[in-house]
């Protein structure tokens, strides 16, 4: 309870801030998915990052390194497209619950 009392807080404390998002552009959902394979030569580590945005505005990104060695280059892009593929369902879904947003396809 106390932490949602925090959250509370800090919303009613920030709520000046925030993102515009003008109803105008009507860009659709876009994505921008990309893998950098084992650049770190110490670890041989990959490092994924995704980007969507709605209407040119960045609502969902996500950068992270992958802690498993991973040896061929078609499983590291392989996973990376299975996670822009299960946030792009989700993100599809939400939009559908708060009627935003239209039904065509997005690329990945």
């Amino acid at each position: 309870m106390g932490v949602a009392r925090n959250i509370l807080r800090y919303l009613k404390g920030t709520s000046i801030h925030g993102i515009l998002f003008k109803l105008e552009n009507t860009q659709p959902l876009t994505r921008r998915i990309d893998v950098d394979w084992g650049r770190d030569v110490d670890t041989w580590w990959s490092t994924i990052g995704m980007i969507f945005t709605l209407g040119g505005h960045p609502i969902n990104w996500m950068n992270k390194l992958q802690v498993i060695i991973v040896l061929l280059i078609t499983k590291v892009e392989y996973q990376t497209l299975l996670g822009g593929a299960k946030e792009l369902i989700w993100l599809k879904r939400l939009f559908f619950e708060l009627q935003i947003g239209d039904d065509t396809p997005t690329k990945l």
